[in-house]
């Protein structure tokens, strides 16, 4: 017999804070829309911008899409995150994605905007191990553990630095290119195999 399978989800998160795994504190289509027992899967459209407030990782969490907005800032601390499409930061208002000693791990493009928001980690690593995927952000960033799971990611900053404080894992990928603004590694870049770097624009290397 064939199981079905749950059909993708808009998936709101409404609480003015709490944690991630509280079931009652998510709602299906919109801010107001209906309640729901499970939590937010890898095929689930995930959207933390039904107010200012922290939301909690206290678990392992998964989404297709993630954006994070309107004040809004998902915490993650020690706990892994894994998105298996896009994730939108701080892009059309503020929205904060913070974390320790977990790994956020993104298959799509990574967008950081320009509002008061963005990242702040800590010694987990973000990963980007996409295929033909971009990290674009409209301010200047910092992380301190960057890594590649792809050779074919690309880094866009425009006018902006994206500074690596710790290491720059480039994991032994074959290839890597940086299109626009400035990436500066105040630590150790590390990889193990030979790489094609391109460089498109006036981009800066330090």
């Amino acid at each position: 017999f064939n199981i079905p399978l749950m059909a993708p989800r808009e998936m709101y998160y409404i609480s003015a804070g709490g944690n991630w795994s509280v079931a009652a504190n998510w709602r299906v289509g919109s801010c107001s829309g209906t309640t729901t027992t499970i939590l937010p899967n890898s095929s689930d459209n995930v959207y933390l911008n039904c107010g200012g407030s922290t939301v909690t990782l206290d678990v392992s969490g998964s989404a297709s899409n993630l954006t994070i907005a309107n004040g809004v800032t998902l915490a993650a601390g020690a706990n892994n995150l894994n998105v298996s499409g896009d994730l939108t930061v701080n892009n059309a208002s503020t929205g904060t994605l913070s974390w320790s000693s977990g790994t956020i791990t993104v298959s799509g493009n990574i967008t950081i905007g320009s509002n008061g928001g963005g990242l702040s980690s800590g010694t987990g690593y973000l990963i980007m191990n996409g295929t033909s995927k971009t990290l674009t952000i409209a301010k200047n960033t910092s992380i301190q553990n960057y890594q590649l799971g792809s050779s074919t990611i690309s880094v866009s900053t425009s006018s902006n630095t994206l500074t690596i404080s710790g290491i720059f894992d480039m994991n032994s990928q074959t290839g890597f290119t940086h299109t626009s603004g400035a990436i500066t590694v105040s630590g150790t870049v590390s990889n193990s195999a030979p790489m094609n770097l391109t460089y498109t624009g006036s981009p800066t290397f330090t």
